[in-house]
């Protein structure tokens, strides 16, 4: 799919402005000795359910940003990850690239996302972009609704082609002095949700041995830090 035109002419802004998020969240989870675990594209029955049993043991909490058409599908897991205590946000409802799909689209989906997730999520709650990808239209549309965006800065590589070694991701997250992580909750093959969880725990050993703190993505955020809605 190409790009449509009119984000052609924003790609310089988009990447800046994704780049200077990025640059405060790190900051920020370097200066609190901070680890957030983050999870796109659930729920998954089987994953989520098994992450939320690990991280409960540890006595911390994940941040779950919900795909709409599997929420959809599996209200009972969300309920579960509400009741357990982790924070939830909206991943769109479709999973649409608003780099390369119809703007009018890609704010529908923003909508539709929200309001699939409703139950759980307040409407101006956290929002994790699909791809990683905004543009200039759907970040005022967030601002409008005082939706935060939620970067991360370690991407687990667990949609790679090639799965890294968790052990991998640890070094980089230790090596940063902290950071968001990505990972993704929804059920796939074997090899890929162990990886996950083996990350997972992975960095929860890690985070404890070498005293860094295991944060919710709210825990971070300041009134004027990633935010579409400033002041």
């Amino acid at each position: 799919m190409r790009l449509s035109i009119g984000n052609l002419f924003s790609l310089p802004a988009n990447y800046a402005f994704r780049y200077l998020a990025r640059e405060k969240l790190r900051s920020v989870c370097h200066n609190s000795r901070a680890i957030v675990l983050t999870y796109d594209d659930g729920p998954g029955t089987r994953l989520s359910r098994s992450l939320s049993e690990m991280l409960l043991s540890h006595g911390v909490r994940g941040t779950f940003f919900l795909l709409g058409r599997r929420v959809a599908l599996d209200t009972e897991t969300v309920d579960m990850l509400a009741r357990e205590g982790h924070e939830l946000g909206s991943h769109s409802y479709d999973h649409l690239h608003a780099w390369k799909s119809d703007t009018g689209r890609v704010l529908e989906d923003i909508d539709a996302g929200f309001n699939s997730v409703s139950r759980w999520v307040k409407p101006d709650g956290l929002f994790r972009p699909p791809h990683g990808k905004v543009t200039f239209t759907t970040w005022r549309a967030l601002r409008k609704r005082g939706s935060r965006i939620c970067w991360w800065t370690v991407d687990s590589g667990d949609t790679w082609p090639v799965l890294p070694t968790p052990q991998s991701i640890v070094d980089r997250v230790l090596r940063a002095g902290g950071g968001v992580v990505l990972m993704h909750d929804f059920d796939r093959g074997p090899d890929r949700e162990e990886f996950v969880l083996k990350t997972t725990e992975a960095l929860l050993v890690a985070a404890k041995s070498e005293g860094f703190r295991i944060l919710k993505f709210s825990d971070l955020i300041t009134p004027d830090a990633f935010s579409p809605k400033q002041g």
